[in-house]
């Protein structure tokens, strides 16, 4: 591995040192700064000549760095390496951003989808990548991009977690009395892998629901539960929660058809605007929330943020970089 470089900017660092850990190697060198009129500054301490780099950045704000910051100092960065002649160039994004506005909500309406390929690669080049971890949209973000794509998933990570650690966190579970439930219609197929694979790691059986929910005057609103929970322990599973107001109304629709919500599980915990709030309420009824570490969590308040727990990701993100350099499959990753 001696033409591989792995970068990890701002708060991916710790990120990428753990990556970097696994791998045996030690994090490429680069200084990061902001000139005086607050333009990012951000170079390379190593000679990237003829190598396959990597550049680690998880893109969502956090208390040092807003989104918009993080993209920029990015694209920036890994165009300034295709400048030094490295040989291939990999954006390892744990979280993506812009994902989410995949359509014209109403007129005039930008679509993020289309316009940030566009950006990333008038800097790339059709042989670079991005590496990522549970898109918002997967056929979105697969018919976006021209250059190479390689997608992880978190679902095997969470059903063996899941499978490890059910009685060892909640005791007074019965494993014949389980069901996920995903918080709307589009989950459903997530809710249901996490069924087959569960089942077949501790052989039980687990049934499945789902949250008929609308969206009225921009507020979510839950309209009931598409399913049977009553008296069943359920466990809500989602590939992201943002404000958690979601999570909320899921809660709230199955706990009136006497179900039990114990869990809320999760890819990426963004955990913006109301979330105190609201995980903090879920908290409160004995709910626990589990999510992957592929966002820093903390616009948390530090006794919620205490509370959570999480998944790590690093391990896996290290091999497909290794299958990456190495030319080999990720598909052993996810399937």
């Amino acid at each position: 591995m001696n033409d591989l470089r792995i970068f990890g900017l701002g708060s991916s660092q710790d990120y990428a040192d753990k990556m970097c850990s696994t791998l045996q190697i030690r994090r490429s060198h680069h200084e990061e700064s902001w000139q005086d009129d607050d333009e990012p500054y951000v170079v390379s301490k190593e000679n990237v000549r003829g190598c396959d780099v990597f550049i680690v950045s998880s893109l969502h704000s956090c208390e040092k760095e807003r989104l918009s910051d993080k993209f920029l100092k990015l694209l920036l960065f890994a165009r300034s390496l295709r400048d030094a002649s490295a040989r291939r160039i990999t954006l390892v994004c744990p979280y993506l951003s812009y994902q989410r506005q995949d359509r014209k909500t109403e007129s005039r309406a930008p679509v993020y989808t289309k316009y940030i390929p566009e950006l990333i690669e008038g800097l790339l080049r059709p042989d670079d990548r991005i590496l990522t971890m549970d898109a918002h949209n997967l056929s979105a973000y697969q018919s976006g991009f021209r250059i190479m794509l390689d997608h992880l998933e978190a679902k095997n990570l969470i059903s063996d977690w899941f499978s490890r650690n059910l009685n060892k966190i909640w005791g007074d579970v019965e494993n014949t009395n389980l069901c996920f439930v995903s918080p709307d219609e589009g989950g459903v197929k997530r809710i249901g892998f996490y069924r087959k694979k569960i089942q077949s790691l501790m052989d039980i059986v687990i049934d499945t629901a789902s949250v008929y929910k609308t969206h009225e005057a921009k507020e979510i609103v839950a309209h009931g539960i598409m399913g049977n929970v009553k008296n069943k322990d359920v466990f809500i599973g989602d590939d992201m929660v943002s404000s958690g107001k979601t999570l909320v109304e899921a809660f709230n629709a199955i706990t009136k058809e006497s179900g039990r919500v114990r869990a809320a599980i999760a890819t990426h915990g963004l955990f913006v605007g109301e979330a105190n709030k609201n995980i903090g309420y879920l908290m409160d009824n004995d709910v626990k929330i589990v999510v992957t570490d592929t966002v820093q969590s903390n616009k948390l308040e530090k006794s919620i943020r205490d509370k959570l727990i999480v998944i790590p990701t690093d391990n896996m993100f290290a091999e497909a970089v290794r299958c990456i350099h190495n030319e080999e499959s990720i598909s052993r990753l996810i399937s």
